[in-house]
């Protein structure tokens, strides 16, 4: 006996088949009920300790990225791809009449496998956050351009819904215009954008005393008086003509920083006060120019490289049923 017979004798069994695709089905149906994809922490939140314990502890909460399912489908794979071989080459050299419709279904289902082990880590996703008029480099001379943002909500202040409506340059020239929702993604040639998230920006623009203007950001901090004067953040008064957006007029808008005291690392810094800078106004030369609360669009840019082999594992799939249905169908006839 050759040493590779026993794993061809394996490989080959059709009650191994048999039991990887039961299992396979049973599991990834159990695998739909419980959240994918969360913190740790979050599990034990929502779950008795002992079933977060065995969620995680099993990788039930990244399923299909885990080692319960990558390997049984990888000995499934090598099952039907050992099964398909074999059959191949039994009907090329049978003289009965050729009937290759199952082996063009079983090499689409080996494509297709391929394509749903490589998807975790051949897929690539970036997060960005525009405003209106803001852009964004999608590669290959395509170019988003986001016209307006709707943040739609409740009665009751939840969130209801998000649409970004944008249009997609190719070379200069706009090629798609699309509104783009939750679940309902745009496709730019192999980019999927996603509406994700929402998002409010607090900016200041100020001046000096040699007219330059800037934008600030919270975080954004320089020191004056021994001190380190910190941005925070914005206010917008909605009662004195301010509103969402930029306030220019002085009794609608400030900017709050904050003084911080004492220079040790080891004992940090205090509050020394709290100054609440009105439009036009000016706090150590810097004069507010305008206060803005920007409300951005949270776009997921996902590209996914098993398109393709999807695409091809379908067709021969398709292929493979019609050519099994057309000779079915002759073999009536006869």
């Amino acid at each position: 006996m050759k040493f590779w017979e026993p794993v061809y004798n394996f490989l080959k069994n059709t009650k191994l088949a048999i039991v990887l695709v039961l299992y396979l089905a049973v599991s990834s149906g159990l695998s739909t009920l419980v959240p994918q994809g969360k913190e740790i922490a979050f599990y034990y939140q929502e779950f008795s300790p002992a079933m977060a314990w065995l969620i995680t502890s099993t990788q039930f909460n990244k399923f299909f990225s885990s080692v319960p399912f990558v390997l049984p489908v990888i000995m499934f794979f090598l099952n039907l791809l050992t099964c398909s071989i074999v059959r191949f080459v039994k009907r090329v050299r049978s003289k009965a009449r050729k009937r290759f419709g199952p082996d063009i279904i079983h090499f689409g289902i080996l494509m297709l496998m391929v394509a749903v082990l490589w998807a975790p880590g051949g897929k690539e996703k970036e997060t960005v956050f525009l405003s209106e008029g803001d852009t964004k480099d999608l590669g290959n001379g395509y170019e988003l351009v986001l016209n307006r943002f709707e943040f739609l909500k409740y009665d009751d202040g939840r969130p209801k819904d998000w649409y970004s409506y944008v249009d997609v340059k190719k070379d200069g020239d706009v090629v798609i215009t699309h509104r783009i929702e939750v679940n309902k993604p745009l496709k730019v040639g192999k980019l999927k954008l996603f509406q994700s998230s929402y998002n409010q920006e607090m900016v200041a623009n100020v001046s000096n005393d040699a007219g330059e203007k800037f934008d600030i950001r919270p975080g954004d901090y320089y020191t004056a008086r021994d001190a380190i004067i910190v941005f925070k953040g914005v206010i917008i008064d909605n009662e004195n003509g301010g509103s969402n957006g930029c306030s220019p007029p002085a009794a609608a808008g400030f900017a709050v920083f904050e003084e911080l005291v004492g220079m040790g690392q080891e004992e940090g810094h205090s509050v020394a006060a709290v100054h609440r800078v009105a439009v036009y106004d000016v706090l150590d030369g810097f004069k507010i120019e305008k206060v803005c609360i920007i409300s951005e669009t949270g776009l997921q840019i996902v590209k996914d490289p098993t398109t393709t082999p999807v695409m091809i594992a379908m067709i021969l799939i398709g292929l493979g049923i019609s050519l099994t249905f057309i000779q079915k169908l002759g073999d009536k006839n006869l």
